[in-house]
């Protein structure tokens, strides 16, 4: 028979089962993830509007661009919405599993990064967020992933979830 460690820590208070509210954020993390790579794929989808759009840009400000400035803009933004896609699903996943173990850094840090996230939404670089230049399909999608990280921090903060992170942490 298993003897646990001498001073080990009293695992009735660790075992007990994860409540509903985190157990629904961990899997609106994991759907958050999803739909950072839709999003990803949405971009390199939609990436012929928005060789337009840049062009239609410079015209409105009249800035004559070159084809190849025109392309450089256009792959610029390209690879950093993959960049930021791909580290954000990354830190959907790293933080689901850390909410459906209890962490509480999880919990902190998924609030934070909602909040950070809102501010990219409202008032981040020009053509980013819901009133950036992007397609309507992209600029959707963005505020779907948006949705997704308040609904996780509202099911975070709920009373059972509190409790649990603060178990979890003593």
């Amino acid at each position: 028979m298993y003897q646990p460690y001498p001073g080990g820590a009293d695992r009735s208070a660790v075992d007990r089962p994860t409540p509903s509210p985190v157990r629904q954020a961990v899997l609106v993390m994991y759907v958050g993830a999803a739909l950072s790579v839709i999003r990803v794929i949405v971009v390199l989808v939609t990436k012929a509007s928005l060789k337009a759009d840049i062009a239609s840009r410079a015209a409105r400000a009249a800035v004559p661009l070159t084809a190849s400035q025109i392309n450089a803009a256009e792959t610029a933004a390209i690879v950093f919405s993959v960049v930021v896609g791909v580290i954000g699903a990354g830190l959907w996943i790293v933080n689901a599993r850390g909410s459906a173990d209890g962490q509480k850094w999880a919990q902190v840090t998924g609030t934070v990064l909602f909040g950070l996230d809102t501010l990219a939404l409202l008032i981040g670089p020009g053509g980013l967020g819901i009133t950036g230049g992007q397609p309507v399909v992209d600029r959707i999608c963005t505020a779907v992933v948006w949705l997704a990280g308040l609904s996780a921090v509202v099911l975070l903060w709920q009373r059972s979830s509190r409790v649990f992170f603060g178990r979890r942490q003593a």
